[in-house]
């Protein structure tokens, strides 16, 4: 009897527990915010301040937020960034300045009624792993062949690597530029990431590679940035996300402050 009472139940349960649709509310636009892309180096005298509205679809492009208050503080000194005329959305200081290492950096943007405001400290930088290049056999063409390497416990770094032969041809393109990163911490869709293209480039090419030093928070950044696009498409990959933010008000993007160094050589 028990039996039969127990069988009924467990088939009322399992009849009554059908599969339910559930409509998923999307937003059919953008978020009310901007996008800050600012950077402050110790090798340059300019700020550059990037500002821009997210998009909604995949196939559109990032519109300029235009008239916007732009300053950076750093100490007592408060610069007022302008627009330029040439790039709407780029705001940059009209007149140099020195960006000591060490130093806190605040930024403060007022921009279609709202204010957004950032802060970063500016570490420095260690020196240089140097970059290596491999001929390409029976060509007169070399690639990257020793890089820079993609875990060290005790620094994070990024690498900006341009690669100019302007000189050599003036059939396009030209110029190329390259980015390699070091974090201290190691990724399973780092070490397994699809490979990247190779860039051919002539014997006699001038390279130069600038390493940033950086911040924890900008290295987290970086890495959820390439996770979402270097390291996607190989065997591993990362749950896509929204990337970490230092802008305050909702905004979206990043203001990082970066000690570098440069170096200059020829590919030979």
């Amino acid at each position: 009897m028990k039996t039969g009472v127990l069988f009924f139940i467990l088939l009322f349960f399992l009849t009554s527990c059908g599969e339910e649709a559930v409509d998923w509310k999307l937003e059919d636009r953008a978020p009310d915010t901007i996008v800050v892309e600012a950077i402050v180096t110790s090798d340059r005298h300019h700020f550059r301040v990037k500002l821009s509205q997210p998009f909604y679809k995949s196939d559109e492009s990032p519109m300029a937020v235009t008239g916007a208050t732009v300053s950076i503080r750093r100490g007592q000194e408060t610069y007022l960034l302008e627009e330029t005329t040439g790039s709407p959305g780029l705001y940059v200081n009209p007149v140099y300045t020195d960006n000591p290492i060490g130093a806190t950096y605040y930024l403060e943007v007022i921009a279609e009624g709202k204010t957004y405001r950032a802060k970063a400290v500016m570490p420095p930088v260690n020196v240089f792993d140097h970059i290596g290049f491999n001929r390409v056999p029976d060509t007169d063409s070399m690639m990257i062949g020793q890089v820079p390497k993609q875990f060290n416990e005790f620094e994070q770094a990024m690498y900006e690597i341009t690669i100019d032969w302007s000189h050599l041809s003036s059939t396009a393109p030209t110029r190329a530029k390259l980015y390699y990163y070091t974090f201290n911490t190691v990724d399973v869709s780092q070490i397994f990431a699809p490979e990247k293209e190779k860039v051919r480039f002539p014997v006699g090419s001038y390279v130069i590679v600038r390493k940033h030093s950086l911040s924890p928070e900008y290295a987290e950044y970086l890495r959820a940035l390439v996770a979402e696009t270097q390291w996607q498409g190989g065997i591993f990959e990362e749950t896509r996300d929204n990337l970490p933010t230092n802008i305050s008000n909702g905004g979206l993007g990043f203001f990082s402050a970066c000690a570098v160094l440069t170096d200059t050589l020829v590919a030979e």
